[in-house]
């Protein structure tokens, strides 16, 4: 019977260990963000996605962009926000966002390919 009990309350706490309920975020400067904050929770679900602690969620902003959330995943804080409208990359591993990446030579995008780098939780143009 204990075992059982151990068993289903380790399940549950791996099921719910990235659900990250019961706080809101802190949108801080971003107050415009908020209306999104049902929509970027589900979204944190999943656990972090960049840099290994942080969570960039996607919140609509018309019909050729993506609206970009940079949240530190353990507080929740929202760092900023960036527009793009060629799609993104990053990674869980890495510290590098590119805002607009080609997809090959010819790739012809409609916004300029930029590179940042998350520093000291700052995400910053890189040079």
């Amino acid at each position: 019977m204990k075992i059982r009990n151990m068993v289903s309350l380790l399940l549950l706490t791996s099921t719910n260990l990235f659900a990250n309920e019961g706080s809101g975020i802190d949108f801080g400067e971003f107050k415009k963000l908020s209306k999104f904050e049902a929509r970027i929770q589900e979204q944190m679900k999943s656990g972090p996605n960049f840099n290994k602690n942080y969570f960039v969620a996607f919140v609509p902003c018309g019909s050729s962009c993506q609206g970009n959330v940079f949240i530190e995943f353990e507080t929740k804080k929202v760092i900023t926000q960036l527009t793009t409208c060629d799609g993104m990359e990053y990674s869980v591993d890495s510290d590098v966002f590119i805002a607009n990446p080609k997809m090959g030579e010819d790739h012809i995008t409609m916004c300029p390919t930029k590179e940042y780098q998350l520093i000291g939780g700052q995400l910053v143009p890189k040079s």
